[in-house]
């Protein structure tokens, strides 16, 4: 399930975008693209691990009891890898791994089970189910209702948590083109289980582990410390927002992430209950972990059960500069020009880029449901000039 390498390489971009896909997105990936496999190493043999035969038989009769699906009728060929975990595969929960998959006439996965090689325990199905597109007159309030019950009911029939540590609901995601939920709980510090369920049949598709060692990652390194970090993002939220934040009853997710040796804190809030209701309401931000400067903040709450109202670009380009103008983001910067424009209708985005002092870039978010201003963000990415207008 390479998706997880590339979710990580993303987040940066997600984030800013207020974490919606295009609108041109496919209606059947709901997690991840088909890609194809390396069973290079399909026949290794390790001393102490199961065979590449034992954990294909798991896997048959794992997809039988977890997802009611009998893959001896699937008249597709299967292809199994032996993945031990290293740079490319960092997220999987165990050190070593049976990838057992089942690929279409153009060797791209169609379904997928993981299977943790010590012991034989099923870490995942990965089954790319066709989701149907959403329907705009159904109350999502309560397809999260009825699909968090069967969830739970589902967690405790196969004891996908027995025995975990710290186990919490972390995030709801309801996407927002297609009919799925994704119910991500949080254990161990570091690791997560994702259950995907289908939305119009109340029906667990996908469930994996992963691990995220950015959770796990000490602060002695750095000059910015966890709590300092936590003080400046909601101290620029204040700032730049107006809004003074109660984080008691939110969840927190906090992240140190180091990438072109560069470590930056990942801060932010959301409201588990508010999600269940599907709306959006989140706060953080980040922030360079040694000099605090702050790359990124967003303040959002919404109803996504409103309907956001059509915005052009014009409208977008005024709600951005007046908000500019009051925030006096423009202090210390001598030129501005505007360069781009994004219209993200999934979960009803508007995006747009300034471009200043030469080689800077400065990406503002709003909301078209309460037409305001959500997200602000700054890079000094050249490949913006590549979809300059």
């Amino acid at each position: 399930m390479k998706w997880k390498k590339a979710l990580l390489l993303m987040l940066m971009s997600i984030l800013l975008l207020g974490g919606c896909e295009k609108k041109e997105v496919e209606k059947n990936k709901l997690i991840t693209e088909s890609t194809k496999i390396n069973t290079k190493e399909e026949n290794i043999n390790v001393k102490g691990l199961i065979s590449k035969e034992e954990a294909e038989k798991i896997a048959i009769e794992g997809f039988k009891e977890y997802l009611q699906m009998d893959m001896k009728k699937i008249k597709l060929p299967i292809k199994t890898q032996f993945v031990q975990k290293d740079e490319e595969y960092f997220y999987i929960t165990a050190d070593n791994i049976w990838r057992v998959c089942w690929v279409n006439e153009k060797d791209h996965i169609v379904y997928e089970c993981e299977v943790n090689a010590q012991n034989g325990e099923i870490l995942g199905f990965d089954n790319k189910n066709d989701f149907p597109d959403i329907d705009k007159n159904k109350d999502r309030r309560e397809s999260i209702k009825a699909c968090k019950k069967t969830v739970y009911e589902y967690i405790e029939k196969h004891k996908l948590l027995e025995g975990k540590k710290e186990v919490t609901l972390f995030d709801i995601e309801v996407h927002p083109v297609i009919m799925g939920i994704t119910f991500r709980f949080r254990y161990d510090t570091d690791k997560f289980l994702d259950i995907v369920m289908d939305e119009n049949k109340n029906k667990v598709s996908q469930f994996y582990n992963f691990q995220r060692e950015e959770y796990n990652i000490k602060d002695e390194d750095v000059k910015i410390k966890k709590e300092e970090a936590k003080k400046l993002i909601l101290d620029e939220i204040e700032k730049t927002f107006g809004e003074k934040i109660d984080t008691t009853n939110l969840v927190e997710d906090i992240k140190l992430v180091e990438s072109k040796n560069i470590k930056a804190w990942f801060v932010y809030w959301y409201d588990i209950q508010g999600k269940e209701e599907y709306k959006e309401i989140n706060y953080g931000g980040n922030l360079d972990a040694n000099v605090g400067e702050i790359k990124f903040v967003t303040a959002t709450n919404r109803d996504l059960n409103k309907k956001a109202s059509p915005m052009n670009l014009e409208e977008a380009k005024k709600i951005a500069i007046d908000f500019i103008n009051k925030n006096k983001l423009y202090d210390g910067i001598e030129k501005v020009e505007f360069i781009k424009e994004k219209s993200w209708d999934c979960i009803s985005n508007f995006n747009i880029a300034f471009k200043y002092n030469e080689k800077e870039y400065m990406h503002i978010g709003i909301d078209t449901i309460n037409k305001k201003v959500m997200v602000i963000g700054y890079t000094d990415d050249i490949r913006e000039e590549k979809t300059k207008k």
